[in-house]
C-alpha cells in the first residue's frame, strides 16, 4: 500500500485521522502508525496505558514537560490494533504525518525465491512503504 504523507502539528490532529509519528523517547525507535480514535485528558489516557510510567521515560528527553495529569492525549489505534495513549508533548518535533490511505497497488513477483521476496519487502519497508505479502 502506497501512502501520501502530509505533515501537521500534533495539536491540530482530529479524531478519525490516520497519523504517523515518533516519540521523543531515546529508547523508543518505533514509527507509530494508526488512527486517532479519541483525544482526551489524563483520566481518559490512563485507561489505555500506564501514562505515568511512559511520562517518566519522556522526562529523560525533555525535563521541562509539565505534570502528566495536565497533558492532552491522542488515543491511537495502531497498526497492530492496540490502542495507545500519546501526549502531544511526547511526539517528536510536535508534528505528525497525516497518512492518506486507500491508495493500494498490487505488485506481483514471479519466479523468485522466498529469500529474495523477503529482501524486496525489507527494501520497500526501509523506504517507508507499508506493504505485506499476500499469497
Amino acid at each position: 500500500m502506497s501512502s501520501v504523507f502530509i505533515e501537521k502539528p500534533a495539536s491540530a490532529v482530529v479524531v478519525g485521522e490516520h497519523i504517523r509519528f515518533r516519540t521523543i523517547s531515546p529508547h523508543d525507535t518505533t514509527i507509530y502508525t494508526g488512527q486517532v480514535i479519541s483525544i482526551g485528558n489524563y483520566a481518559v489516557a490512563k485507561i489505555f496505558g500506564d501514562v505515568a510510567a511512559i511520562h517518566q521515560d519522556m522526562l529523560q528527553q525533555n525535563p521541562e514537560l509539565v505534570d502528566v495529569s495536565l497533558l492532552k492525549y491522542l488515543i491511537v489505534e495502531c497498526h497492530d490494533k492496540k490502542r495507545r495513549p500519546f501526549a502531544i508533548e511526547w511526539i517528536q518535533d510536535g508534528k505528525v504525518s497525516i497518512v492518506e490511505t486507500g491508495n493500494t497497488k498490487l505488485i506481483r513477483i514471479y519466479n523468485t525465491s522466498p529469500t529474495d521476496i523477503k529482501q524486496i519487502i525489507a527494501l520497500l519497508r526501509q523506504n517507508d512503504i507499508t506493504c505485506s505479502i499476500v499469497d
